[in-house]
């Protein structure tokens, strides 16, 4: 409480003499606290955003994602909502995410938020919405690999990488763009069309994960460059 009382106080002392014209208009103030043990000593982090806004929640880290749920600052849905939001943004430029999960996920997301709710323990990746490659099997997804002769196989169980992922608690929001088979590095394929670099429109996005790389977030992949 004394810590508190002494940050709102270094906010006023800002306000009133750093910026003279606040005393005129109101200024708004979010101030949070950050804890963490580091070799065994209590390390305290004061943010103090002056009216700056805070992160959007799809930009989070799964680290950060999986704290704010269990700390309960934040819920399933409103992660999984705002990664949804960010691809319904980014996604018609970048086409980086090529087949939408938005239904299973959110109800996903909403059976976390009740288990929370009841007390129940959650996995260590509750609530992080992430991706899968389309080379890879997700039941009742089709395993596209790119290609055209192959957008009707549908898988009918997840493979280990995916299924090791629901079971930690990740939630699937989509399924990313690859190259064919996944051996270049750039991504393009003739099923799904090309992915864009979402920094520089002139540079590959990379390859074979090139599609996790547009929207924000945690995504399955791995890569020979990078954007």
């Amino acid at each position: 409480m004394a810590l508190a009382a002494l940050a709102r106080r270094l906010c006023i002392i800002h306000q009133k003499i750093v910026y003279p014209w606040a005393q005129r208009r109101l200024c708004l103030a979010a101030l949070g606290f950050s804890f963490r043990c580091r070799r065994g000593r209590l390390v305290q982090n004061l943010i103090v955003h002056m009216g700056a806004p805070m992160p959007q929640l799809y930009s989070l880290t799964a680290t950060e994602m999986r704290a704010a749920l269990g700390a309960g600052e934040t819920s399933a849905r409103a992660l999984v909502a705002s990664a949804l939001a960010r691809v319904d943004a980014v996604n018609p430029r970048l086409n980086a995410i090529v087949q939408r999960c938005d239904e299973e996920a959110l109800a996903q997301a909403d059976a976390q938020d009740r288990a929370f709710a009841a007390g129940e323990v959650l996995g260590p990746m509750a609530g992080v919405p992430v991706t899968i490659k389309v080379i890879t099997d997700q039941a009742g997804f089709a395993t596209t690999n790119g290609l055209r002769l192959q957008q009707g196989l549908m898988a009918t169980q997840d493979s280990p990488v995916v299924a090791n992922l629901r079971r930690a608690g990740a939630i699937i929001i989509g399924r990313s763009n690859t190259p064919a088979f996944s051996l270049r590095w750039f991504t393009r394929n003739s099923l799904h069309g090309a992915t864009i670099n979402p920094r520089n429109p002139d540079l590959t996005p990379g390859g074979s994960s090139g599609g996790g790389s547009g929207c924000g977030g945690q995504r399955h992949g791995a890569d020979w460059a990078w954007h």
